[in-house]
């Protein structure tokens, strides 16, 4: 996994400088850190670790990592920013298997600026007071918006993500959906140690439920 994130990181400012995605991060506005968390914890976390905003996520590259072994090698946190914002808009594929990496542009604009502002500030840094996880929301519907919308299609949530499987199309029956929360696998974060089990079966049930189950 080291290697892994050492390689992502790598990949992420050659590519920048290969690309000109210097261009895109290189914004006269360099962003807001304080609004670029709940974005980047919306957007982002179920994907990626980052221990400031106390997402788990394993699909994406442990950004603590890559980015604590680029401040190790001397790069500033402006630079970091920029590989942030070109990545956001020019992602790359996964470094070590080659498969796509995630969609383009998840966010835009300031909210991308934001988001590499809010993820230069704080990857591979000890978590500063007030960081660390969110209390999950009481609607599942929110949660799901929020943790699960970046990598899923539910249309009842109004999301497109394509990272995961459509789940309209899966249609998951309610004990599949309970296991598959609480347990992960196939690259989707276990959460189990996040959520009781009430709050995992409101989440399958609201799933099931909105997929015509």
């Amino acid at each position: 996994m080291r290697l892994r994130c050492i390689a992502a990181a790598a990949v992420l400012l050659a590519g920048l400088a290969a690309t000109g995605c210097g261009s895109v991060a290189a914004d006269p506005e360099p962003g807001s850190a304080s609004g670029g968390k709940q974005l980047f914890t919306e957007k982002c976390g179920s994907c990626h670790t980052l221990a400031d905003a106390g997402t788990k996520g394993v699909i994406g590259p442990d950004l603590d990592q890559a980015f604590g072994n680029v401040r190790d090698q001397g790069y500033d946190e402006s630079t970091i920013r920029d590989v942030v914002r070109g990545q956001i808009a020019y992602p790359t594929s996964e470094p070590v298997t080659g498969e796509p990496g995630m969609p383009a542009n998840l966010v835009t604009g300031d909210a991308a600026a934001d988001v590499a502002a809010y993820v230069a500030s704080v990857a591979g840094l000890p978590v500063k007071g007030g960081g660390g996880e969110a209390a999950p929301p009481s609607d599942p519907k929110q949660f799901f918006v929020q943790t699960c919308g970046s990598c899923h299609t539910l249309a009842d949530a109004g999301t497109s993500g394509t990272i995961g499987p459509n789940l309209d199309q899966l249609e998951p029956p309610l004990d599949a959906a309970i296991e598959q929360i609480t347990n992960g696998g196939g690259g989707m974060p276990a959460f189990g140690d996040q959520l009781s089990e009430e709050q995992i079966r409101a989440l399958a049930e609201y799933v099931v439920r909105a997929t015509g189950g």
